[in-house]
């Protein structure tokens, strides 16, 4: 994945750091050394063609630059998906991190899906379950519905309310016959 991708120059550079030649110039690995153990690959292939096979190149569009190379980008040989950083987007477009309906990120929603429809690209990220049916429409393959930071948060936030809905529960009862307590 690469974090805010704007141009052709940045998506070329970095699929060619992701693969090893011929399709790319990525350098020899130490792991590689170990015959035997990290070499093993099936019969009639070499590990780093094995290696290039395995490599997903996802460039994170998040700003209006990147929309405006976003044709010129699917186009590009080596890659595989394109994921939309739209919290970012949005901040770049002049927009609050949350929202809805405003002209400027529906209009490039609209650009991302019309692109990743011509061009047979999947799209990646974060989508909220209530934008789920119009994104998997649109082109998006994998979706994530929650981050670690947030699932921790709320539920830590759930498990807190529960706790503090308990020792009301208690404080309540304690007032109520104080000598039981």
């Amino acid at each position: 994945m690469i974090p805010h991708t704007e141009t052709v120059e940045q998506v070329k550079a970095s699929v060619a750091a992701a693969r090893f030649g011929p399709q790319g110039q990525r350098s020899f690995p130490p792991f590689a050394m170990l015959q035997g153990i990290t070499d093993l690959v099936p019969e009639g292939k070499h590990w780093m063609g094995v290696a290039n096979e395995h490599i997903a190149v996802i460039p994170q569009i998040e700003s209006q630059l990147g929309l405006d190379n976003l044709e010129e980008i699917m186009q590009i040989e080596g890659v595989d998906a394109i994921m939309i950083g739209k919290g970012d987007l949005r901040m770049d477009l002049g927009l609050p991190l949350f929202g809805g309906g405003e002209a400027p990120f529906e209009e490039g929603m609209k650009h991302v899906f019309a692109m990743a429809k011509k061009y047979n690209m999947p799209l990646v990220g974060f989508v909220p379950e209530h934008e789920t049916e119009v994104s998997v429409r649109g082109g998006y393959r994998m979706i994530c519905q929650a981050a670690d930071v947030q699932t921790l948060a709320f539920g830590l936030q759930m498990a807190l309310g529960k706790s503090r809905e308990a020792m009301a529960k208690v404080v309540d009862q304690m007032k109520a016959s104080p000598q039981s307590s």
